[in-house]
């Protein structure tokens, strides 16, 4: 289904001007009850792609605009826009997507949809998610070259080799259609975040960051998370040191944030944090 104009908006319930906004939380339970599956995936497709275009990953500039220099987002007026926006405009995405991927497994349960269907659309979602996720940590397709295409190109050919496994297990049965099923599909997706931080911590590197801190986000923390977060100087280990992120415990669930500083080893100089910190 293609993008829903003003008024099929308004008819589902949903103001137009929130679509893209970090803060929009969805259609009102109510009215989507009323709605097809069809028109709630192209909804969330919308405002999801809505929400990645306010940070230039899709050649839109009419929000945030990516600075070259140091490496941050910015407003028009230049004022620097703190990673933990970004981040949450890429969480917001993934939930938006797995909220898809569970209405395709869904149809697919329910005979909507047949299971080369099912494959075809998750290896979309899945390609997209990890294109948005390197993207964004990079600064925007622009700004993405040869080398990074080539990194995220293999983490998705991986992927689809895993999905290619759970849709025959699926057809051999071997994997009941059920919410273990619909878990496991949006695990895809999800996994996109591990992506994010590993592109977003080349760049850190190239950029002098030589040191990173966990910081805990607005979830229910695995027990690794909450540990890391205590190693090292106040948290501040070397570049690399930390598992990354989607590769812990709670795996593509972890909504953790990593933060850089710059150091001078054998010189009396504070730290110098990235700018995109804590702004």
């Amino acid at each position: 289904m293609e993008n829903l104009d003003e008024q099929q908006l308004r008819d589902a319930g949903v103001d137009p001007s929130k679509i893209g906004d970090p803060d929009f939380s969805g259609v009102d339970p109510e009215q989507a009850a009323s709605l097809s599956s069809a028109l709630l995936q192209a909804l969330r497709k919308q405002h999801q792609m809505r929400l990645l275009e306010r940070f230039s990953i899709a050649n839109s500039t009419d929000t945030f605009v990516f600075r070259e220099s140091d490496g941050t987002y910015r407003t028009l007026d230049e004022d620097i826009v703190p990673s933990r926006v970004s981040r949450g405009a890429l969480d917001s995405a993934l939930d938006d997507a797995a909220d898809t991927v569970e209405d395709l497994t869904t149809s697919l349960r329910d005979g909507e949809i047949t299971l080369s269907r099912w494959q075809r659309e998750m290896m979309d979602e899945i390609k997209s998610a990890h294109m948005n996720a390197a993207s964004l940590a990079k600064g925007g397709y622009k700004q993405m070259g040869p080398e990074d295409w080539g990194r995220v190109g293999g983490r998705v050919q991986r992927e689809y080799e895993f999905l290619r496994n759970f849709a025959q297990q699926i057809d051999d049965e071997e994997v009941p259609l059920d919410g273990r099923a619909v878990n496991r599909a949006k695990m895809y997706v999800q996994g996109s975040r591990q992506t994010h931080h590993r592109v977003e911590r080349i760049e850190m590197q190239k950029r002098g960051y030589n040191q990173e801190k966990n910081i805990l986000g607005v979830a229910e923390h695995c027990s690794e998370c909450v540990e890391l977060t205590t190693r090292g100087d106040d948290g501040w280990v070397p570049n690399g040191t930390l598992p990354e992120i989607g590769t812990r415990i709670c795996l593509g669930n972890c909504k953790c944030q990593i933060v850089y500083r710059r150091t001078t080893p054998g010189e009396a100089v504070d730290p110098e944090p990235f700018p995109g910190n804590q702004a």
